[in-house]
């Protein structure tokens, strides 16, 4: 979706939880965005798709590595996520937990999510070692 073109994000129940098994997906920033705060619009692999109510929290948001960008490279933990409506047009919000050194630049840092890693079977696709003690009762 391009920006300023006043196309309404989609919102739905499920969007989050599609968001949160994408191991990738990428967003563009659009203008009002800070350090700690990230207005953006997915672009793929769903294009406008907002994802549910913190979601995203505890993934990641990296800087892609493309010539000319502002951050790349940088990441930050993603602290919470929401809808958000500017000018009657729906976004996603990202509240991060560590700053940006800057503000990204609108139409040139572009960024992707990564989900958070799974910490133990019940969250998921875990690739651990399940059968393994913990180090604090292993001895």
């Amino acid at each position: 979706m391009p920006l300023g073109s006043g196309a309404a994000g989609t919102t739905a129940a499920g969007a989050g939880a599609l968001w949160a098994r994408r191991a990738r997906l990428a967003s563009r920033r659009l203008s009002g965005s800070t350090p700690t705060v990230l207005l953006c619009d997915q672009v793929s692999p769903n294009p406008g798709v907002i994802p549910g109510t913190n979601a995203l929290a505890n993934g990641y948001v990296v800087f892609n590595g493309d010539s000319g960008q502002t951050l790349r490279g940088f990441y930050s933990i993603i602290a919470a996520n929401s809808n958000v409506i500017v000018s009657g047009v729906h976004h996603t919000q990202i509240q991060l937990y560590s700053p940006l050194p800057w503000a990204p630049t609108p139409g040139v840092d572009t960024f992707y999510v990564s989900s958070q890693a799974p910490i133990t079977q019940a969250d998921g696709d875990y690739f651990g070692f399940p059968y393994v003690p913990a180090p604090e009762t292993a001895a």
